[in-house]
């Protein structure tokens, strides 16, 4: 009787910890916004910009426009420590894919794009053919970032990056983000 206890309620937990898991999945596939936060602060006070990897740092005026990049500015300061960037990112027919703004992002769902996945302090966002087409990182006063970028007309692209050249396709994540949820391709 005691063995036939245990044995129900094994099989119990592991039927509960399977519907926890498959909410969880269902979660994370209806996640499409989200906030970038850098795992440390920064004692500086001016923000750095990295575009792609060309190693182009920029260390000007705090949350002033910095340029624009597709016709869209590209802001970036520093809050409590940590960078904050605002960009707006198109496809070739002038759609907004996804938007960042004080490190609030969102990205559009399927059909407008692929996929995306995030973790604390990075995001990356393929297009519908599984190209990356954003990849943005945060960390203390640093903002790195790469992508296709297009104006509201489409034209473009202006192009930086891949962030890192050495993994599958310049990706950051592992895909689909439904089984790898915030995994990097290279730790």
């Amino acid at each position: 009787m005691a063995a036939t206890i245990i044995v129900f309620l094994v099989i119990l937990t592991g039927f509960q910890l399977f519907q926890e898991y498959r909410k969880s999945q269902k979660e994370w596939q209806e996640k499409w916004s989200g906030r970038l936060r850098s795992p440390v602060k920064s004692e500086k006070d001016k923000p750095v910009l990295k575009l792609g990897g060309s190693g182009l740092i920029w260390n000007g005026e705090p949350n002033k426009p910095i340029m624009n990049l597709a016709g869209e500015p590209l802001t970036i300061g520093i809050v409590e420590g940590r960078a904050d960037l605002s960009i707006v990112i198109r496809d070739p027919n002038g759609i907004v894919l996804a938007a960042i703004r004080n490190n609030e992002w969102f990205v559009a769902p399927p059909p407008v794009t692929l996929d995306r996945n995030f973790n604390e302090n990075s995001l990356e966002v393929l297009n519908p053919k599984g190209e990356v087409i954003l990849q943005v990182q945060v960390y203390g006063e640093e903002v790195r970032i790469a992508g296709h970028f297009y104006n509201i007309n489409g034209n473009g692209p202006v192009s930086f990056g891949p962030l890192i050249s050495e993994t599958t396709a310049g990706r950051l994540f592992k895909y689909p983000s439904a089984e790898h949820h915030g995994v990097l391709e290279i730790r």
